[in-house]
């Protein structure tokens, strides 16, 4: 991973009631040299407080020295949506005052499409482009590279990241390939994200990558980072 240094930890509370994504967190938190206690636990009770809290105090007052802005993001652990359309907003969030930042605590849920598509067909015929059709399979919202070409980039907030990712892999991507037969290449990057940023102990491209192959697919990602050596880990 990189030597992020976020100043919050927060996790949905579903996280707690899957082996599989608290094994992945203890996992995560190990590399940043974070404990679990550290991780502040949210739930439908503390929802408010806890979105309020996560989006105060950016950026920081204050940035060490040596240190990347975007190293310090806010880091939220939860599980993601796994249907194509999103629920219907909470009625929770729906009482709540206007000034609350609905669009996060539907982030902290996990309240977020698990795939893009990117360049569709259709309307890079109508907009005179190469065609490059691809379907971004998303488990993880913002990034900690600042690239001033990227909205996230520039003034995001926190990080998003899925722990359900074998869920993932065993239900939307085989649902997208059976959906879309003729698309050979899938692409693994996310909502303004680069996911290389926390492999290999996220551990997304080591599923993704046998995932593909049980379909005879291929997969390919892009980084704007240098942390790759992991791959050549990755079964062949």
């Amino acid at each position: 991973m990189y030597p992020l240094q976020p100043l919050k930890l927060i996790a949905w509370h579903a996280v707690k009631h899957d082996p599989r994504c608290m094994a992945r967190l203890e996992r995560m938190l190990d590399a940043l040299g974070r404990s679990s206690g550290e991780v502040v636990w949210a739930d439908p009770q503390n929802l408010a407080e806890v979105t309020q809290e996560l989006v105060s105090g950016w950026p920081p007052q204050e940035i060490p020295e040596g240190v990347s802005l975007g190293f310090m993001r806010p880091l939220v652990f939860t599980t993601g949506w796994l249907e194509d359309e999103l629920p219907d907003p909470d009625e929770t969030l729906l009482s709540w005052p206007d000034n609350t930042p609905r669009s996060v605590a539907q982030q902290v849920m996990g309240h977020y499409k698990p795939i893009g598509e990117y360049h569709p067909y259709q309307r890079d015929q109508e907009q005179n482009r190469v065609c490059w059709p691809t379907f971004d399979f998303c488990t993880m919202c913002g990034c900690p590279h600042g690239c001033q070409y990227c909205g996230h980039g520039k003034d995001g907030q926190f990080i998003t990241l899925s722990l359900n990712v074998e869920d993932y892999m065993d239900v939307v991507v085989p649902r997208s390939i059976a959906m879309r037969p003729w698309q050979k290449c899938f692409r693994l990057i996310g909502w303004s994200a680069d996911q290389i940023t926390v492999e290999p102990e996220y551990g997304a491209f080591d599923l993704f990558t046998r995932k593909l192959a049980e379909y005879d697919r291929y997969g390919y990602f892009h980084s704007a980072g240098p942390n790759v050596d992991w791959i050549a880990e990755l079964e062949r």
